[in-house]
């Protein structure tokens, strides 16, 4: 278990990084309808959450994003073009994808895997999480496919 919580902690820096100077995909040819991403399954959560797709762990620029807050067991968001967070993003592609809630709690999405699975043993295999992709104008993911980051 130590060995869990120092992975994702280390995971959860690279993340915190990424999100502070990450880019990602296109923003489409404009004929690609707004993206809106729906978790669900979030009984017990409150408060204001954020989701953030980065393309690669090495990308320079900010992350497409969005931030919503919890009602009921879910949050919607509309994704945000990531060179103008006042613009919705119509892009797609395959995409890493953090959730942060209130401020405090890190995920990241495994496709409801756990890290022994996925071959996670250090840092280097931070790449090794799966990808989800967005290609309809709503993706619908259960909150039962991210792991908490402690």
């Amino acid at each position: 278990m130590k060995t869990t919580t120092r992975i994702f902690g280390i995971i959860a820096l690279a993340a915190v990084m990424a999100f502070s100077m990450a880019a990602c995909d296109t923003g489409g040819d404009g004929s690609d309808p707004n993206k809106t991403i729906i978790i669900t399954g979030l009984a017990g959560k409150t408060g204001l959450a954020t989701v953030n797709l980065l393309s690669s762990m090495n990308d320079e620029y900010p992350p497409i994003s969005g931030n919503a807050t919890i009602s009921g067991s879910s949050v919607t968001f509309q994704l945000l073009d990531p060179s103008n967070n006042s613009n919705p993003w119509a892009g797609k592609g395959s995409f890493f994808l953090f959730l942060e809630i209130d401020n405090d709690n890190l995920y990241f999405y495994t496709d409801g895997k756990s890290l022994a699975e996925l071959g996670i043993v250090s840092e280097a295999d931070i790449v090794k999480l799966p990808k989800c992709n967005i290609s309809s104008e709503t993706t619908t993911i259960d909150f039962s496919k991210f792991l908490a980051s402690d």
